[in-house]
């Protein structure tokens, strides 16, 4: 399988000029080959939202305080808060983790475990991934 990492731009992806002539190329090259250009999908997957599910508990279970009330103090600790307007009100409400890229969320429990001094979890140890 042959992958192009493309480049935002104007809000559709675009391809480099190296790029495009890797493609042209690999077209030629195979023209039998059906293909499909779709955005890469960087945001964080459902088996790295339950990982980190397994974290707040841990922190939990050291701590005492619920999971739900540590990631509510991790988001306004760590991420920018963002406003919303209803009505003619303006609300200063905690940034949302649903946007993280898989590498800022990573970054993200870092934060966490530094702060709480508590190690994130082996995730094999977990059940996580399996040998």
């Amino acid at each position: 399988m042959k992958a192009w990492l493309l480049e935002q731009s104007e809000g559709r992806p675009q391809f480099t000029d190296w790029q495009r002539a890797d493609f042209k190329e690999f077209s030629l090259q195979n023209p039998k080959v059906k293909y499909k250009l779709s955005p890469l999908e960087l945001k964080r997957t459902t088996l790295q939202n339950n990982f980190y599910r397994v974290f707040l508990m841990k922190i939990e279970r050291e701590t005492g305080n619920l999971a739900d009330d540590v990631h509510e103090w991790a988001k306004r600790k760590f991420l920018e808060p963002r406003w919303i307007k209803i009505k003619e009100d303006e609300y200063k409400i905690p940034g949302s983790t649903t946007k993280l890229s898989k590498l800022d969320f990573g970054e993200y429990m870092d934060k966490i475990s530094a702060e709480t001094e508590i190690s994130i979890p082996n995730p094999e140890e977990a059940g996580f991934y399996t040998k």
